[in-house]
């Protein structure tokens, strides 16, 4: 069951599995016109009365519903061209006399007859238990699936898996054939959760949802499974089915855009994004206590020019460093973000007005006086101006608190660079804050 079986549709035996098997066996052409093969099943699950009816007769397209062509077709010419290998989907047809059927698609880009065909298999899902009992059984078709896959008795010990699952779990099939699949347990759902489970199976005859497992390495990761009853005859369960589905890598790239969706990629900072929605937090939260809070906004002195003299990669660099010699002066509850270039802006909450932000101030202007240190051997001097406005004697909203800021620093970069300033109502209208770099 384990193994890879090459095939080729001519192939004699191949011909006497994929005829007899529950499941519709196909090959489209390259040219993604018309199906090259298709076996007795399709055509029953389409309304024909044999393959030889859609044989290079029908286009593919009058297979699938209207609504879905656009999307099977796009599917399909990725696999040709080389961009995705395998394909699992759902999608719903078009039979022969214009009804629709739900179905389940798996394929693969394979060399048939000396050029590139997808060879695949269809399920009418509402015939799912039964036909994934024959597809999984059928040795060569069942090691091809990239799903993890793993047949059990009704105990739950595993009677068959397929390479997948090996890979996945990091156990040898030696080592897990016979075995309960308790042993895959990582310990992070409780009983209730299993009992739950099993009690949807024996009820409705499945189950699918998010469950955390262990690798044989002690490594815990999420998987998608699904799990399906396979009964007889005589309607008594026989097997259980479970497809597992590692989504570690899913969760891991979605955790990653989300973090670049609120994070600055240069600095790792928070970015403009997350700063205005923690502003809005702070604001809520002090006028539920009746406090304040400081907004210190800050513009790096001579960044331009060192940029400029030494390039962008050391720019770059220079940002980081001060970036990492900032938070060091900071508290965990503060935050640092970056707006982009040298400009920076920082959330002090808790602080006794002025006094607190004061001595963060002076802190932070200390310390990118500091000379900085680059990978090319260049030893440089910067500094910082840095703007501050307080809530609620500055304003009370995000914008006013951040444009008194703004202006405040704009003061500081008049007054000599190298300091800070509190926002002054007077004289009430300062002139645009343009003096960077």
């Amino acid at each position: 069951m384990s193994g890879t079986l090459e095939f080729s549709v001519a192939d004699a035996m191949f011909r006497a599995l994929v005829e007899q098997t529950l499941a519709g066996i196909y090959v489209i052409r390259q040219d993604l016109q018309f199906f090259s093969y298709v076996n007795p099943v399709f055509a029953e699950i389409f309304g024909y009365q044999s393959p030889d009816e859609i044989i290079n007769r029908i286009p593919l397209r009058e297979f699938v519903a209207p609504e879905h062509r656009e999307r099977v077709m796009c599917n399909l010419k990725l696999r040709l061209d080389g961009k995705v290998k395998d394909m699992r989907y759902n999608f719903t047809g078009q039979r022969r006399d214009g009804s629709t059927i739900e179905l389940e698609v798996h394929g693969r880009l394979m060399e048939h007859l000396g050029e590139l065909a997808i060879i695949g298999m269809l399920l009418d899902v509402t015939e799912r238990k039964h036909a994934e009992q024959q597809l999984l059984l059928a040795g060569g078709i069942f090691a091809h699936m990239q799903e993890a896959v793993a047949i059990t008795d009704i105990n739950g010990n595993v009677i068959s898996l397929n390479p997948s699952f090996t890979r996945t779990t990091e156990y040898t099939a030696e080592e897990i054939l016979g075995k309960n699949l308790r042993l895959l347990q990582s310990g992070r759902q409780d009983e209730t959760f299993y009992q739950n489970m099993w009690q949807e199976i024996v009820e409705r005859g499945h189950w699918q949802g998010e469950i955390w497992n262990r690798r044989k390495s002690g490594e815990t990761y999420p998987e998608w499974l699904t799990i399906n009853a396979v009964r007889n005859a005589q309607n008594e369960v026989v097997n259980y089915i479970g497809v597992y589905v590692d989504i570690s890598r899913i969760n891991h790239s979605e955790t990653h855009l989300e973090h670049l969706a609120h994070h600055d990629p240069l600095t790792g900072l928070p970015n403009r994004r997350q700063l205005d929605e923690r502003l809005l937090l702070a604001i809520n939260r002090a006028r539920r206590t009746a406090g304040n809070f400081a907004v210190l906004f800050l513009d790096l002195d001579r960044f331009k020019k060192i940029n400029d003299i030494f390039g962008h990669q050391s720019g770059d660099e220079l940002l980081q460093l001060a970036a990492q010699r900032m938070l060091d002066q900071l508290r965990s509850t503060d935050m640092l973000a970056r707006l982009g270039g040298d400009e920076f802006m920082l959330i002090l909450e808790d602080i006794a007005e002025q006094e607190g932000a004061t001595r963060i101030a002076q802190q932070l202007v200390h310390a990118l006086s500091e000379p900085f240190l680059l990978t090319n051997g260049s030893t440089v001097n910067i500094g910082c101006s840095i703007g501050i406005s307080i809530y609620p004697a500055s304003g009370e909203t995000a914008d006013t608190l951040v444009h008194r800021a703004d202006l405040a620093l704009y003061m500081a970069k008049e007054d000599g660079r190298g300091t800070y300033r509190f926002f002054n109502p007077q004289p009430p209208d300062f002139p645009a804050a343009n003096a960077r770099g």
